[in-house]
């Protein structure tokens, strides 16, 4: 085993008992910290403060992807050093690498050891992926010593067996959780590990604070001569280029799926290159450094953009393999929504209409919907046969892509209520009369809507036999939405922060 250096031996010693003899830090004390640190993160620290006072409590913190929840834990780390030994658990190595620069920057280079297969550094504040946790905690054991405060980030990969044994072993004085979805994907119940929610940031706020950016969605219309995948998704790619240059990424279902369509654009005259875990870490770092210097147009990768992966510069994303799992559907988009200096929306394009079968919710129940078990550093688990089957891209009306958008900015904002989302198949039949008719009652409602979506709208709901199930309900859904928010208030406007893409369409056009 490694020998721990004696000048942080005190630091290696059972925990205090009383971590919360610490006043919660005022904003002054993130005064020598390399950052500025944003209000929520200095909020979301007194409240985990004042959580821990609570006997036998370990809470959650959960704050939408990429609003600098790293800081946060730093900051904690940073204040519970000062009191005894501090372990940071983490799903993959990547992270540890990425965390522990962040917790090096608050707590200092000198204070901060990486645990995981390449490196077994003991020091103050301890940062471990979730599979060596258990040789980290068995050391510790060894040595007398237990943590004072463990924390825990992407809990919801905690209830595995592996980290739950981790649990017990390490005996932390103190957990604290870090996640966007603080709730088991199969069961719709709280984690295990967990006691309670202490601060939420939500995307309402994070859209508010500018952390995230507005999406703009485009689908297929099916014009043009492509008619397979590969085909239109370069077209797409190509159209959105000549209009709005900057770097983005394109999905692959494996990585001889990656190198090949990486070959395929690059014939077509789009630059780019596949990343995957079979490159070195300097391979895959130069590749981003080219990405955002513009030497390429994109990179085709296979799972680049699972958690804890932070590019606020990329400006788009092609999801050209269809995603299984809603989980890994939101954390894919989420990454591209992050902001960045001079980056005001982020473009998604969306060739099989993955927006009108899963939506974009980021409510914290989105762990309801699908398992998120642990994948490995960079690839995610074989893909079944389905997913690696070849689908045919989705035409999405023009009416359809702009009812869901107008309900996707409602639903992050926290106006609208998260939708089940039915399958692809009922949101395109037909509308029925029901749907007419309740269109119709909430006709009222569109002066709700932003000035440039109401004549549209009207146009629409005066129109709604030639409606599609989908865009019906996701306009009933709107219309609802907006009403309720515009309840016994004397006055309500839109969100000027929520700016959708308006409808350009004609009369007789079909959702």
């Amino acid at each position: 085993m490694p020998a721990i250096m004696p000048a942080i031996m005190p630091a290696i010693m059972p925990a205090i008992t009383e971590l919360s003899l610490v006043p919660p830090p005022p904003l002054e004390a993130w005064a020598g910290a390399p950052w500025t640190p944003r209000p929520w993160q200095v909020a979301a620290v007194a409240a985990v403060r004042t959580a821990l006072r609570r006997r036998g409590a370990k809470p959650v913190v959960s704050a939408v992807m990429g609003s600098g929840k790293s800081l946060a834990i730093a900051e904690l780390a940073y204040l519970a050093s000062a009191r005894g030994l501090v372990v940071v658990t983490t799903p993959t190595q990547a992270l540890v690498e990425q965390l522990a620069c962040t917790l090096a920057a608050r707590c200092g280079a000198e204070n901060v050891g990486r645990y995981y297969t390449h490196a077994k550094q003991v020091r103050r504040v301890t940062v471990a992926c979730n599979a060596s946790a258990a040789a980290l905690a068995v050391e510790l054991a060894l040595r007398g010593a237990r943590p004072a405060l463990w924390l825990a980030d992407e809990v919801h990969r905690s209830e595995a067996g592996q980290i739950l044994d981790v649990s017990d072993a390490l005996g932390a004085g103190y957990s604290v959780g870090f996640t966007a979805t603080p709730f088991r994907s199969d069961e719709g119940q709280a984690l295990s590990l967990w006691t309670d929610v202490a601060y939420r940031y939500t995307p309402s706020d994070a859209l508010r604070d500018k952390v995230i950016v507005p999406w703009v969605i485009r689908g297929w219309d099916g014009t043009g001569e492509a008619k397979d995948i590969d085909s239109v998704c370069a077209d797409m790619i190509r159209s959105h280029l000549d209009n709005e240059p900057g770097p983005g990424i394109v999905n692959a279902i494996t990585i001889e799926d990656a190198e090949a369509y990486s070959q395929y654009l690059c014939e077509h005259g789009i630059p780019s290159a596949p990343i995957h875990s079979r490159l070195g870490r300097e391979e895959r770092t130069l590749l981003l450094s080219r990405l955002c210097a513009g030497d390429l147009s994109c990179l085709v990768h296979v799972a680049l953009l699972a958690e804890g992966v932070d590019l606020p510069w990329l400006r788009w994303i092609c999801l050209r393999r269809p995603v299984g799992a809603r989980v890994r559907f939101i954390q894919e988009v989420g990454r591209v929504l992050r902001a960045a200096p001079g980056k005001d929306h982020a473009t998604i394009l969306d060739p099989h209409d993955l927006f009108g079968t899963f939506g974009l919710a980021y409510a914290e129940a989105l762990g309801w919907h699908e398992k998120a078990a642990a994948t490995p550093d960079m690839e995610p688990r074989k893909p079944t046969p389905q997913e690696l089957k070849i689908r045919d891209p989705v035409v999405t009306g023009v009416v359809a892509a702009w009812a869901r958008r107008l309900l996707l900015a409602l639903q992050a904002d926290g106006i609208a209520p998260a939708d089940r989302v039915s399958s692809s198949r009922w949101r395109r039949l037909e509308a029925s009369e029901r749907q007419g008719g309740h269109l119709a009652r909430m006709a009222w409602a569109i002066r709700y809507l932003p000035e440039e979506h109401r004549e549209p709208a009207r146009i629409v709901v005066r129109d709604s036999a030639n409606l599609r199930r989908g865009s019906s309900s996701d306009l009933i859904s709107v219309l609802h939405a907006v009403a309720d928010a515009a309840a016994g208030r004397q006055s309500w406007t839109w969100p000027a922060h929520l700016v959708v893409e308006p409808l350009r369409i004609t009369p007789s056009a079909r959702a």
